[in-house]
């Protein structure tokens, strides 16, 4: 009888949820795989991490503008190029420093502020920075000056402008010993510092300390820079003492003194000045040209501009009529400049020159404060509507006039005027 064969043996199948132990050569292979998903995993975190950082500069940070827009090609070529730094150059602080400065020449201070803090962040050295941003809140709101200021003085406590502005921001918060300290200070590091010398004998003289005051504006009387305010200083020391025959003699002799020779501007207003661009700064520097007398080199750049710009033609023309005392003429001629430039403060001053000649003190106050509207820096409109408000309103122009020393501390025309009305008495 024949033998039964078997059928061959079947591998057996697996079993849900049995565990198989792997060849080694599987293990290893399963190893590497898994690792080198890790590692990819790893690695696309990784450039996720690097492209969030990297966005500020891929995509560039948000840079202020000028507000207003400009209209003067000039201007917006200038500021195109000045943001276009920014935006190459985020993390570089004198792109922002720059920046600032020229929008704050031209009119912008909240844009600029933001520009100098953005500078000081990121240069946590160097103290001209919080400075700028001190000096551009300066004109409007000296309490935030004094506390923007801070920064400065604490970055570089010999640096003698930070010091010496928020000292003189100080006095025209009424706040004197504070001012007193800080002038102290300065001239502890530097006792030739005439306008400090000068500045503390205000203080002095608003305390009542007589003494020192006459001490202090006497010691300074032969300074070239300071000459006519501190004789100005002595004769208001002799009125409140009471000496009125002398108080007149000395006023008589300070008026008959020469103009002060300008103080070296402070490196925020040195910046400034060179920033300045397009009509409006021509403008300006036609009138320095006159001031000064170089009457050829004025006339020169009253051709180029009225070539290019022909409402400066209704501009020079209002000047000449006014120089000549044509105060109505002249008067014409600026609202027709005006109502081809609505946003110049330079013709609306002009303008209101010209009213106040007329007796319309009124009219040129609306029209100056129409300017400092859309220029709360200019000092010269401040000094302006301070004398148009003498007449009818004390108070007022007072504090036009603290806000034009504000905006112009080197100013002794701003300053005299100031303390000519303080001394009146309310």
């Amino acid at each position: 009888m024949s033998k039964r064969r078997l059928p061959p043996r079947r591998s057996r199948p697996s079993l849900p949820g049995r565990d198989r132990q792997p060849a080694r050569g599987a293990l290893s292979r399963s190893v590497s795989a898994r690792r080198a998903v890790s590692l990819s995993v790893a690695a696309l975190c990784a450039g996720a991490a690097a492209l969030v950082a990297a966005l500020p500069s891929l995509v560039g940070p948000s840079v202020p503008e000028l507000s207003p827009p400009p209209v003067d090609p000039a201007v917006a070529r200038a500021l195109d190029a000045a943001r276009a730094t920014v935006r190459n150059q985020p993390r570089v602080a004198a792109a922002w420093g720059d920046l600032g400065l020229f929008i704050a020449a031209h009119g912008d201070a909240p844009h600029a502020l933001d520009c100098f803090r953005r500078a000081a962040a990121l240069d946590e050295a160097a103290w001209h920075w919080p400075y700028y941003a001190a000096a551009t809140l300066g004109p409007t709101d000296p309490a935030a000056a004094v506390a923007e200021v801070a920064a400065a003085i604490t970055r570089d406590p010999a640096a003698s402008w930070p010091r010496l502005a928020r000292g003189e921001w100080l006095a025209s918060l009424g706040r004197l010993p504070e001012a007193r300290n800080d002038f102290e200070a300065l001239l502890s590091r530097e006792p030739d510092h005439a306008r400090a010398r000068l500045a503390l004998a205000r203080v002095a003289l608003a305390d009542g300390d007589l003494d020192q005051a006459e001490a202090l504006a006497e010691a300074v009387r032969g300074d070239p820079r300071v000459r006519r305010a501190a004789a100005e200083v002595v004769a208001l020391v002799a009125a409140r003492r009471g000496a009125a025959d002398a108080a007149r003699r000395l006023a008589a002799e300070a008026a008959a003194l020469p103009a002060d020779s300008p103080w070296p501007a402070d490196p925020y207003a040195t910046h400034l000045a060179v920033r300045r661009v397009g009509r409006e700064s021509r403008i300006r520097r036609v009138a320095q040209l006159e001031a000064a007398g170089e009457i050829r080199a004025a006339d020169l750049l009253t051709r180029s501009l009225e070539q290019e710009h022909p409402e400066v033609y209704e501009f020079i023309e209002g000047r000449m009529q006014l120089a000549a005392g044509n105060a109505a003429a002249a008067e014409q001629a600026f609202r027709r400049a005006l109502a081809i430039d609505r946003e110049s403060v330079d013709v609306r001053l002009q303008l209101a020159l010209a009213l106040d000649t007329q007796g319309k003190a009124a009219d040129a106050a609306a029209v100056l404060r129409d300017g400092l509207a859309l220029e709360p820096g200019h000092g010269p409109s401040w000094l302006a509507l301070g004398r148009c408000l003498r007449a009818t309103d004390l108070p007022a122009a007072r504090a036009a006039l603290r806000m034009a020393v504000a905006t112009m501390p080197g100013s002794a025309e701003a300053r005299g005027e100031l303390d000519t009305l303080e001394a009146a008495g309310p």
